[in-house]
């Protein structure tokens, strides 16, 4: 979601140079030229698809998430349920 992500980088006082590749967009040295020389920030999903690219001044932006405590619990009932040995 970038439009989220580059509200998110605003929100801590950061004013981005927004540019967005497509989902599932596999990168290219020549896809990032433009930002050489300028500190790229990126999302974790899209800093493991440019490992290994040429990028002296790339940062990826941690994601943290806060679920709710009911999703947790239900998702712990879930996983318990599914489980071959389910402990109780």
């Amino acid at each position: 979601d970038p439009p989220r992500f580059f509200a998110a980088l605003r929100s801590e006082g950061l004013a981005p140079i927004e540019h967005a590749f497509p989902d599932h967009h596999a990168y290219t040295a020549d896809d990032l030229k433009p930002f050489i020389g300028m500190p790229l920030l990126m999302t974790g999903k899209d800093a493991v698809k440019c490992q290994g690219l040429p990028l002296p001044d790339a940062w990826e932006v941690a994601l943290q998430v806060d679920l709710p405590a009911a999703f947790l619990d239900a998702l712990d009932q879930r996983l318990r349920a599914d489980a071959p040995d389910a402990m109780p």
